[in-house]
């Protein structure tokens, strides 16, 4: 399911920078407690004393400011921690940046997608309206058509011939005989050929499929 492979790519992405923000904000809770003790964040910041989850969650949301565009009230106060800062943005301008690569490449792949899918339902429609096929051989084509479709992609283009639309190709045998016979068996009716009830109908069925 498209919609599935979309939410999962992107449920990915998010896991992979919480897990890489949680080792950043642990590092910086670190220097914070191991650096300057005279000077440091956690004191500028008055979170001195206070219990761990709440030091935590300010060094988690010191994180992940550095990531996206977004503001906070903490901030380096003595060198160690000023280069901790720099390598975090270092890492997070490569990081960021590949994160919207995918997150882009996710949503397009599913438009691409969804274009395909609505692409080919248009030709199989047109195909039946033109040929004015019956309307439960189209129920059919498409109950197996959204069948076929999950777990893979099926490209087709916008055509009204047999031959291109690639899920005709694909369907059983059973609906393949089916639509050879709604498709060429009104050609039989024409006046150039025998009537229909003096001929064999397994001969015209024969016709049908060859």
């Amino acid at each position: 399911n498209p919609y599935s492979v979309l939410v999962l790519k992107l449920s990915s992405a998010l896991a992979t920078v919480l897990l890489i923000n949680h080792f950043i904000a642990c590092g910086w809770y670190y220097v914070g407690l191991e650096g300057n003790p005279s000077r440091n964040w956690i004191m500028l910041s008055q979170l001195d004393g206070q219990p761990f989850g709440e030091v935590y969650v300010s060094a988690m949301h010191w994180s992940l400011t550095q990531f996206m565009p977004a503001t906070n009230n903490i901030g380096p106060d003595n060198v160690f921690e000023r280069l901790f800062a720099i390598m975090t943005v270092l890492v997070a301008v490569c990081l960021f940046s590949s994160l919207v690569g995918s997150i882009t490449a996710a949503v397009g792949s599913f438009r691409q997608v969804q274009a395909e899918k609505l692409k080919q339902e248009a030709s199989v429609r047109a195909f039946f309206e033109e040929r004015k096929l019956s309307a439960e051989l189209f129920d059919a084509m498409r109950e197996h058509g959204q069948e076929s479709q999950k777990g893979r992609e099926i490209a087709v283009d916008v055509t009204t011939k047999m031959s291109d639309i690639k899920l005709f190709r694909d369907c059983p045998e059973s609906l393949k005989l089916r639509l050879n016979e709604e498709v060429f068996m009104p050609a039989f009716q024409h006046p150039a050929w025998i009537q229909k009830d003096v001929m064999d109908p397994g001969f015209l069925l024969k016709g049908c499929h060859t």
